[in-house]
């Protein structure tokens, strides 16, 4: 039989204020469990979220943090829901699909 590949969850919280920290916490417990973990982000979330931790935390972390974008403009209201849902239903989903494809042809050459 062949070496099974490690087990490895992608945590993508709705992008808004207030929905990443829960996520986050959860994606530190399970990495602290052996298991691989991505956390995805928008690319604005994910600026302010490396804006908080210290220099050497994301490097230090078991857990990797990648960002995508969500569509809208760094000057867009982010708190205009109707907006903001719109634009991750437009642009999201195909830079999650790239993401995946190539967090798999990665895992395949490793």
């Amino acid at each position: 039989m062949g070496r099974q590949a490690q087990p490895h969850v992608l945590i993508i919280p709705f992008p808004a204020q207030g929905h990443v920290a829960p996520p986050m916490k959860l994606a530190h417990q399970i990495a602290d469990h052996g298991i691989k973990v991505t956390f995805v982000n928008s690319e604005f979330i994910h600026g302010q979220v490396v804006a908080a931790l210290p220099d050497k935390a994301v490097a230090l972390s078991r857990v990797r943090l990648e960002s995508i974008p969500d569509g809208l403009d760094p000057e867009d209201d982010r708190s205009d829901i109707v907006k903001l849902v719109e634009s991750v239903d437009r642009v999201m989903l195909s830079h999650l699909k790239g993401l995946i494809e190539k967090g798999n042809s990665t895992t395949l050459e490793n």
